[in-house]
């Protein structure tokens, strides 16, 4: 079993999990946070770093390195777009509960497709 990839798969439904929450307080939290401009760069680090560990330790060219290029790509938002235009994408993600859940729900199916893939290499 490959643990890395495992635990990207493990943390990648944690976060798609946390963002189903359907609560007015989850998402003042979330507004408060991304106000911070320091936030924004921690989580594209930390988004990077998840997407290097995906890559790194699943077979290359499978649709797990895909969802770890993927995430690696969105590391790089904080860094091209405006704070003030991320809060709006979010304030309007956040505002339409259905799409989040619908987006929480594929997010989690490839979280369990990453501790898949781990455990059979």
């Amino acid at each position: 079993m490959n643990a890395l990839a495992f635990v990207a798969g493990f943390f990648v439904i944690g976060g798609a999990a946390a963002a189903s929450i359907p609560s007015e307080r989850a998402v003042s939290l979330a507004r408060r946070l991304l106000e911070i401009p320091g936030i924004l760069y921690l989580a594209g680090l930390l988004r990077l770093l998840l997407g290097l560990v995906i890559v790194l330790s699943v077979p290359r060219w499978s649709i797990a390195d895909f969802i770890g290029w993927l995430t690696i790509l969105a590391a790089f938002v904080p860094l091209f777009l405006k704070p003030e235009r991320i809060l709006g994408l979010v304030d309007t993600f956040m505002g339409r509960p259905a799409l989040r859940v619908a987006a929480s729900l594929v997010v989690v199916a490839l979280g369990v497709y990453l501790m898949m893939t781990a455990q059979s290499l």
